[in-house]
């Protein structure tokens, strides 16, 4: 695998701060954006994957590497959204000193003049450019006097930021939402996204090593993406990435890091079950295509008709339906009490995590669930991953 050889920065100019360079040894800045409120199952992710210098902010997580460290993060990190790469940033308190920089700004180190652009742009009220419409125009055009196309379905965006005067130019190299596997095509009424899923089952302790079992599980995502870890799938191994489109990018590095990724045979199953047998096909869909569908047994069933499979404990995880998402709330409080009363009597020895966004439902089964953390956006609502230890 490769590493990245710490060199200090280097100025390109006086006005700027030159972020990196195309060589393979630069090190520069390198933001994995995650799910808010699990910022600390992303560094334990990243830690794990060998970005050892790894730090968590608000909203994801930060490292210092090369190019060939944003393709690895593509590559391996399950529960990042986006890979974003700062590449400069120069100080504007004016529009038309941002147009003037704008113009000056290295962009042929890092885009290609063949492949078209989207501009998006931040502004903070610290700034005396507050307007982002006017910034993005002005980007716009100094990248279209440097002979690039902006187009709004552009494969390669520009994110850039004005916060205290200061521009900062960053590059969004993973294109489509690493979410999208590339394997999930059916789902259902509250699909959960895969790096949501991910960071839930670390945060749940899941390490790759035990059985997971979803009784709710509608498309199958919690228990693919189980499946998926521990048999050493890599995330991003199908797709395809905005990366590839830059002129930084380089071919032959990117072959070696996607065949580094071997597969193992997992040492656990996966179970998963729902009422709706709608639900159980499109999980049994969604589970071959990922690759995984003989590593899985899907059932149609009641969660209170759960049986223990044979063999050791581990994970029962789930989503199951809250007031704000599906159906009346108070019609949920017996199906939560059924299924703590299943999970108590059957299942000693097992953690339980529960998603859900009303601490009373969650209460209502019973379990002895540890205090819950912070707020996670999901659908469109704050929902709380309540999780307990094994059961007594």
């Amino acid at each position: 695998m490769h590493q990245a050889i710490r060199r200090p920065f280097s100025r390109l100019r006086p006005t700027y701060t030159t972020l990196y360079a195309p060589g393979m040894t630069e090190r520069f800045e390198i933001f994995m954006a995650g799910t808010p409120g699990l910022e600390s199952a992303l560094l334990a992710e990243a830690q794990a994957n060998g970005f050892t210098c790894a730090a968590a902010i608000t909203g994801g997580v930060t490292v210092n590497g090369g190019w060939a460290d944003v393709w690895r993060a593509n590559l391996t990190m399950r529960g990042a959204s986006r890979i974003l790469v700062r590449i400069g940033s120069f100080m504007a308190f004016h529009l038309a000193q941002l147009d003037k920089r704008a113009r000056k700004f290295p962009w042929s180190e890092t885009l290609r003049s063949d492949i078209p652009i989207r501009v998006e742009v931040a502004t903070s009220r610290k700034s005396k450019i507050y307007h982002a419409g006017a910034a993005t125009q002005r980007i716009e055009d100094a990248l279209k006097a440097n002979g690039y196309q902006i187009s709004a379905d552009a494969p390669i965006t520009i994110k850039a930021r004005i916060d205290d005067n200061r521009v900062t130019i960053s590059l969004d190299t993973s294109g489509e939402s690493l979410h999208k596997r590339g394997h999930k095509e059916a789902v259902g009424k509250a699909p959960m996204r895969e790096t949501l899923a991910a960071l839930m089952l670390r945060s749940c302790g899941y390490d790759g090593r035990e059985p997971v079992l979803d009784p709710m599980c509608g498309s199958g995502t919690f228990v693919i993406e189980a499946a998926e870890i521990a048999a050493g799938w890599l995330p991003g191994r199908t797709r395809h990435f905005a990366f590839e489109q830059l002129a930084s990018f380089k071919p032959d590095i990117w072959r070696e890091l996607r065949r580094a990724g071997e597969t193992h045979g997992p040492p656990s199953h996966f179970y998963g079950s729902d009422r709706d047998p709608g639900a159980i096909r499109m999980a049994m869909a969604n589970a071959e295509r990922a690759g995984v569908g003989d590593l899985i047994a899907f059932q149609n069933l009641n969660a209170i008709d759960l049986q223990r499979p044979h063999g050791p404990p581990g994970l029962i995880i789930c989503n199951p339906p809250y007031g704000g998402r599906i159906g009346n709330q108070k019609m949920l409080y017996g199906i939560y009490a059924g299924l703590g009363e299943t999970l108590k009597a059957r299942f000693s020895g097992w953690r339980v995590g529960i998603v859900t966004s009303e601490a009373g439902l969650a209460k209502a089964t019973g379990l002895p669930f540890k205090p819950k953390g912070a707020p996670i956006p999901h659908g469109g609502l704050k929902v709380w991953l309540f999780h307990t230890r094994p059961l007594g």
